[in-house]
């Protein structure tokens, strides 16, 4: 797992890197190369966590798979027979991909969530953070602008 994890990060940081240099050779700038890689990061993100949602639905039927401990937890556990989008399956299959992860139910917002919903959660939040304007560096702390290596002074991003 960790492997994956850091093998992944590997490879996002080379991409990154060769979309910095094929950006340059190209006249874009680095600004507007960062906003496209925020757009495809939060698309696929929440592309992934729909994806594994809509697979732990087709695998049970149209339900997706509860863990009964978490609705339990959640305070959600019901008898009914009534359709509910999220159940106490008898016999789950994917149950990992179901709602297994449970907020009691005393804290606000209590309900059960999935893998796959805290990957939407998480581009949501991606979105949110990079469309919000985030500064975590202070200006005093950023680089000093580059000088050109073609020219002489300061590299002056086109708008």
């Amino acid at each position: 797992m960790i492997g994956g994890v850091v093998c992944i990060a590997a490879a996002i940081a080379g991409a990154t890197s060769q979309d910095l240099k094929t950006g340059y050779l190209v006249g874009a700038t680095p600004v507007r190369q960062q906003y496209a890689l925020l757009i495809g990061v939060t698309v696929s993100t929440l592309a992934i966590g729909a994806t594994l949602n809509l697979i732990a639905i087709l695998a049970n039927n149209g339900v997706m798979p509860a863990s009964r401990s978490a609705l339990r937890t959640a305070g959600r556990l019901t008898s009914s027979t009534e359709f509910l989008n999220s159940a106490a399956v008898p016999h789950p299959h994917l149950l990992f991909l179901g709602d297994i992860l449970a907020v009691p139910h005393a804290v606000p917002l209590a309900n059960v969530y999935s893998i796959g919903d805290l990957c939407i959660a998480m581009g949501v939040a991606i979105a949110v953070h990079g469309l919000a304007g985030s500064r975590l560096v202070p200006r005093q702390c950023r680089a000093a602008p580059e000088v050109s290596s073609r020219g002489s002074g300061p590299v002056v991003p086109v708008s």
